[in-house]
């Protein structure tokens, strides 16, 4: 029997895998090569081992655009928009990173699910925060998109009671307090929900426990899928530990 030339290969290490085909014409080869050449950035995220005791299908898809940094101190250019559209209040920045998570919402495989009313939704802030990026990338990302795709208006989200900063937080602290919001419905959500796929934004996912606890959530609301957009994935899976 003739082995065949085609298929997965493991590489010398052990680390990597090829894919190998025969006989592609142009168009085929056209269509993985645009493939490679979205992907090559793009980071997809799954449970990792520090929250996978605490989720399990809350998100059934999740891809940040690039990693913050490409080297600890050193920032991608995903990243650096990231850095100055949160933290220097860059319009232009802003404006760049909808525009991406506009063309990364086509780029997320949604076939099982293309007969689903689509709606963008954003990690939930407190009623007095006055800037929160997550909420200002989701409308200009909607803007960004025509009705055939989305439409409906974003899904504003709100924290019905008071959260303290998560920023220096342990983990599983995190997890504690996302808890009592799920368990509490301590989230206003300006539209329904119910048997649509949802697509969340947010500026950065590092041990992910906010964006699972707050899928988790939509999913109790009804929920049909939930797909996490987030524009950056930290290098590091854990929080503050």
């Amino acid at each position: 029997m003739q082995k065949s030339n085609t298929g997965m290969r493991s590489g010398q290490s052990g680390k990597a895998k090829y894919a190998y085909f025969k006989n592609l014409d142009y168009g085929e080869v056209s269509e993985i090569e645009r493939f490679i050449q979205t992907y090559q950035q793009r980071v997809i995220i799954d449970l990792n081992s520090n929250i996978e005791k605490y989720f399990g299908e809350e998100l059934d898809s999740c891809m940040a655009l690039d990693y913050g940094h490409s080297t600890p101190g050193t920032r991608t250019e995903t990243g650096q928009l990231e850095y100055e559209a949160k933290y220097q209040g860059n319009d232009e920045a802003s404006e760049s990173l909808a525009k991406m998570l506009a063309r990364a919402a086509f780029e997320i495989p949604f076939r099982a699910h293309s007969t689903v009313t689509r709606c963008i939704t954003y990690i939930p802030p407190t009623e007095d925060k006055d800037f929160h990026l997550p909420r200002d990338l989701a409308h200009e990302m909607r803007s960004q998109i025509s009705n055939p795709f989305f439409k409906e208006d974003v899904v504003d989200a709100t924290l019905t009671i008071d959260k303290e900063s998560l920023k220096n937080a342990s983990l599983e602290a995190k997890v504690e307090i996302w808890q009592e919001i799920v368990e509490a419905d301590a989230v206003e959500l300006k539209q329904d929900v119910n048997g649509k796929l949802v697509y969340v934004v947010d500026d950065l996912y590092q041990s992910g426990v906010t964006m699972w606890s707050y899928a988790k959530y939509l999913k109790k609301q009804g929920a049909h899928a939930v797909f996490g957009l987030p524009c950056v994935k930290s290098l590091r899976d854990s929080d503050n530990q």
